[in-house]
């Protein structure tokens, strides 16, 4: 990816490429919902303007006033923050529906389970969630390549890959872009550790995917719009944390609308569902922040879409539903 500076040029591919969720400011929606890498690596960035009011209401949807152009993490931003702004509101993934899943065979999955076991269950359920990406993707002329599932053993470090070592937490999965690898540690799940053993799999279906977002917004590269609007407010400007907050809460939106297309035994149990919507799941993390009670509302607006995706639209929604 090119920017606006040398220094950009040089340093935003290494880095969005190795990253999980395509960009640079570290945006965690809970425990495992993924993250946008921006903040410890952007302190040398000029800041600009043009970033709308976080407290303003939204403009209505639109369609957008030029064709969708997906990018590549060597692309330039070429827009204005408006415009920008304009293509994270009308993208091709605020619009249409998910397609649903006939059928996802599952192997048989415990509280504690081997590398093996793990492994055999996360390559089950990419599987089915491949399905639908892939459909989904092709539907709106986007591409798509099915991660592979790796399952490690922290602290053991997957010497393979080509992510670097740093880049790997226990309790996440990183999703490497430089290798197409989604490295999952034994043990990582936010759901999945709360969940009942009778509710494992919809959980852990539930945590994958969420991690596969950082999957469909890299190639959908609606992370390096989301990126580009980013980069135009200054680090104390509140609408960039507004900004941040909005593309998390899409991509949770999303990632609970696409677990809702699978069969409908995989959905989750009132029990499940009861963790799904209790505030004390989704604590605030840091430097996004956002509010548990706007991360349960998402999770609410995702099960009443039956794979609509435009009630998914963060973008367009009020300051309240975001930040609040």
């Amino acid at each position: 990816m090119t920017g606006t500076g040398a220094g950009r040029r040089r340093s935003l591919p290494v880095v969005i490429g190795a990253c999980g969720c395509a960009a640079l400011l570290v945006l965690v929606v809970g425990l495992g919902i993924g993250y946008l890498a921006w903040e410890d690596r952007s302190a040398d960035q000029p800041a600009a303007s043009g970033s709308p009011s976080s407290g303003a209401a939204p403009a209505p949807e639109t369609e957008s006033a030029r064709p969708f152009v997906v990018l590549t993490a060597r692309d330039g931003d070429e827009l204005t923050p408006e415009e920008n702004l304009e293509v994270l509101r009308t993208s091709p993934l605020t619009g249409g529906h998910l397609p649903e899943v006939a059928e996802c065979p599952l192997p048989t999955i415990t509280a504690a389970p081997t590398a093996a076991e793990l492994q055999a269950f996360l390559d089950a359920g990419t599987a089915c969630y491949a399905g639908l990406w892939a459909q989904a993707m092709s539907d709106r002329n986007l591409p798509w390549s099915t991660p592979r599932v790796e399952v490690f053993a922290w602290p053991q470090i997957p010497t393979g890959s080509a992510c670097e070592a740093p880049l790997f937490e226990q309790t996440s999965p990183l999703m490497c872009h430089l290798d197409g690898v989604l490295y999952w540690p034994l043990g990582a799940g936010h759901l999945s550790a709360l969940a009942a053993e009778a509710d494992l799999p919809a959980a852990y279906l539930a945590d994958l995917s969420r991690a596969l977002m950082d999957a469909v917004g890299w190639q959908s590269s609606i992370s390096f719009y989301a990126l580009h609007y980013l980069e135009a407010s200054a680090e104390d400007d509140p609408a960039r944390l507004d900004a941040a907050r909005r593309y998390g809460l899409q991509r949770q939106c999303l990632a609970t609308t696409a677990m809702l297309q699978l069969p409908e035994e995989l959905h989750p149990s009132d029990d499940l569902w009861a963790i799904f919507l209790d505030e004390g799941t989704w604590p605030p993390e840091p430097p996004a922040s956002i509010p548990a009670a706007a991360v349960v509302h998402w999770v609410l607006v995702a099960r009443s879409t039956d794979g609509a995706l435009s009630p998914c639209n963060s973008w367009t929604a009020y300051s309240t539903d975001i930040n609040s």
